[in-house]
């Protein structure tokens, strides 16, 4: 096996989908894959159902090459993250570095306001479909949808096949 995987998870510091962040997490670990948890504030980020989780990276401390992927978490807190150029910043700096660029629920947002998403095949909670339209995007509606090196999930019910999906790709398999 080559050098450890790691994988940045992107929370809203307020009302991110608890199941969205801890499922996929305990994948990632294990399969092996290190995450890190990064948000606009330090300190802790607490879930809709209250999970409480420690904030590892502010958006300006995150140095891409350290990371093989980058996982935006859903939930409504979500939202204030859909006009900020350091997050949009960021998903465009991963993608173009050819890393995994992932996003589930809501969070597929973020690459629709991003740019990264015209001609794509892209899934998401179902109220951000017209989000996702409005850009030229394929909204299909799956549990995962895998296109090129952006990988979407629909919402807390795939946040299981979401995480799994991404550590095969991680592992090339």
């Amino acid at each position: 096996m080559g050098a450890e995987q790691n994988v940045l998870m992107v929370l809203a510091n307020q009302d991110f989908r608890d199941e969205e962040y801890s499922v996929p997490r305990e994948i990632f670990e294990q399969n092996g894959i290190g995450t890190k948890v990064a948000a606009a504030e330090p300190g802790d980020c607490t879930g809709v159902n209250g999970l409480t989780i420690s904030v590892d990276f502010t958006f300006d401390e995150i140095n891409v090459d350290q990371f093989d992927a980058i996982v935006f978490v859903g939930g409504l807190g979500v939202e204030r993250y859909f006009a900020n150029e350091m997050v949009l910043g960021l998903a465009r700096e991963f993608y173009s570095a050819g890393k995994y660029t992932c996003a589930i629920c809501w969070a597929p947002v973020i690459l629709a306001k991003a740019g990264l998403i015209e001609e794509r095949n892209v899934t998401a909670w179902n109220g951000a479909k017209s989000d996702i339209e409005n850009v030229g995007a394929r909204y299909t509606g799956e549990n995962v949808t895998i296109d090129g090196n952006i990988v979407t999930g629909s919402g807390p019910d795939a946040a299981g096949e979401f995480g799994q999906t991404i550590a095969d790709l991680l592992q090339g398999n």
